[in-house]
């Protein structure tokens, strides 16, 4: 298993280190990578190898390479007694959330953020923790939940602060969904507050106006003149 292990392993870095210069090339080392994980499966069904497999298949997936029913099913398998079982729990909210299918992605999301940070400090990836409480703010207001989106969304700001990688960490799922709420709630403004105070907190202003230029110049332009 730990000669498998390695080979995944190694597969996935190259991957993530090409991906910019040949595309590719990265798919093919995450297909190779998802082959062995397969394979291993075959042999012996794991929690463990379900997390590998439908990680490397939401690498996929969020590269238009692979199904949301393939990622889906190996994450949900996975997610037994595991020492995985964190990551898989992101790695399913993230997949719910990036499809767009929030009511799916709220109890996934509800879970990592009253199980706390302890995991993710572990593990030396406390921002995945950050990262998944701003998901969960963002998929509330996408299901009206402004009540819930605003109570949570207060404590982002000492969420990101509290993270060692807040600087450069652009609040994409926040700001891309008040940027494209068509129903404004009554937390709406106070929660725009909050993104915009995150943004300049980051130092991901430039960024943030070429991702969601609607949202920059009312919200971060406006309360910096």
């Amino acid at each position: 298993m730990s000669n498998a292990l390695d080979m995944v392993n190694q597969l996935d870095n190259d991957a993530i280190v090409i991906e910019l210069e040949d595309r590719e090339a990265a798919l093919e080392k995450w297909q190779s990578a998802k082959r062995i994980a397969e394979k291993q499966l075959a042999k012996a069904p794991t929690p463990e190898w379900n997390y590998i497999a439908g990680y490397l298949c939401y690498m996929l997936f969020s590269r238009d390479a692979c199904s949301f029913t393939i990622v889906e099913r190996y994450l949900v398998d996975a997610l037994s007694p595991s020492p995985k079982q964190g990551l898989a729990q992101f790695y399913l909210a993230s997949l719910y959330f990036d499809s767009g299918r929030f009511k799916s992605a709220i109890p996934q999301l509800e879970r990592i953020y009253k199980a706390g940070k302890g995991y993710f400090k572990k593990l030396s990836q406390e921002w995945r923790y950050v990262k998944s409480v701003e998901m969960l703010v963002a998929a509330h207001i996408r299901n009206e939940s402004w009540f819930e989106a605003r109570t949570i969304g207060l404590q982002l700001e000492g969420l990101y602060r509290g993270c060692e990688d807040y600087e450069s960490m652009i609040p994409v799922a926040l700001v891309g969904t008040l940027e494209e709420v068509a129903s404004h709630g009554p937390a709406y403004e106070d929660l725009c507050t909050i993104a915009a105070g995150l943004v300049r907190l980051t130092h991901t202003e430039r960024a943030t106006m070429q991702l969601f230029p609607g949202f920059s110049r009312k919200w971060v332009q406006a309360t910096d003149e």
